[in-house]
C-alpha cells in the first residue's frame, strides 16, 4: 500500500494515510486489549437503532444504551444530557471497552492530534 500511495490523487492518498495508521492501531488495540487512544464514541457520532435506542457505538449497543429517544419526546438533547448517556461516556472515558473497529477508530483519530499528524506525516512522505 505504502509503494502505491505517490501515484494516488488527493482523496485516495488522504483515505490510505488515515488507512495506515488506522492499521497500526489495531495491532496496538489487539496486543494490548485495551483503548491505546482516547474513545470519543457517544461524543463524536452515536448510533439510533431501528427502535429509537441511541447507542455510543455499535459494539455496546444494548449492553450501554445512551436511553431511548421515545422516552424523552423526540428530544436529542434531552438524551444526550441525561444522567444515564453521562454514565455510559464516563465508562467510555475510563477505557471500560476497547475495540478496533474501523467507524469508531477514524473519528478517534480525527480528534487525537498525535495520530492525525501520524496520517498527515504519511501524506507527505508517499507524495
Amino acid at each position: 500500500m505504502k509503494s502505491n500511495l505517490k501515484n494516488k490523487k488527493f482523496l485516495a492518498k488522504t483515505t490510505e494515510s488515515m488507512r495506515l495508521v488506522y492499521y497500526d492501531l489495531v495491532v496496538k488495540i489487539l496486543r494490548k486489549k485495551k483503548q491505546v487512544i482516547p474513545c470519543y464514541a457517544g461524543i463524536s457520532n452515536i448510533h439510533l437503532n431501528y427502535d429509537g435506542n441511541i447507542w455510543p457505538c455499535c459494539v455496546l449497543g444494548y449492553a450501554h444504551s445512551m436511553g431511548n429517544i421515545r422516552d424523552y419526546d423526540f428530544d436529542y438533547d434531552a438524551v444526550y444530557n441525561s444522567q444515564k448517556a453521562k454514565e455510559v461516556r464516563k465508562y467510555i472515558k475510563e477505557g471500560n471497552c476497547y475495540c478496533p473497529l474501523a467507524n469508531q477508530s477514524y473519528s478517534n483519530m480525527i480528534i487525537s492530534l498525535p495520530y492525525l499528524m501520524k496520517a498527515f506525516k504519511n501524506y507527505l512522505k508517499y507524495r
